[in-house]
């Protein structure tokens, strides 16, 4: 299971503030396939960064009961 608690990500872009996560709340269970859409800048890759551990969030958590791969793009929470 992947938990995002009040999740926040902001970055600052040539001055300016631009906020592409704004606490988001969600719960995603182990086995079923979840689908992330949107449109281009929504911030579906960013999460998924924040989600693989390789951005950190500007404040909230992300809590997994186990580890997380994303080979090519293709999500699979693995048990422990």
């Amino acid at each position: 299971m992947i938990v995002l608690r009040d999740l926040c990500k902001t970055f600052t872009l040539q001055g300016q503030r631009k906020v592409v996560a704004d606490h988001i709340n969600v719960t995603f269970p182990s086995k079923p396939s979840v689908g992330l859409l949107g449109r281009n800048g929504a911030g579906k890759s960013t999460l998924l960064r924040l989600i693989a551990g390789t951005s950190d969030p500007t404040s909230g958590e992300i809590l997994s009961t186990g580890t997380i791969s994303f080979p090519g793009g293709l999500w699979r929470l693995v048990p422990p």
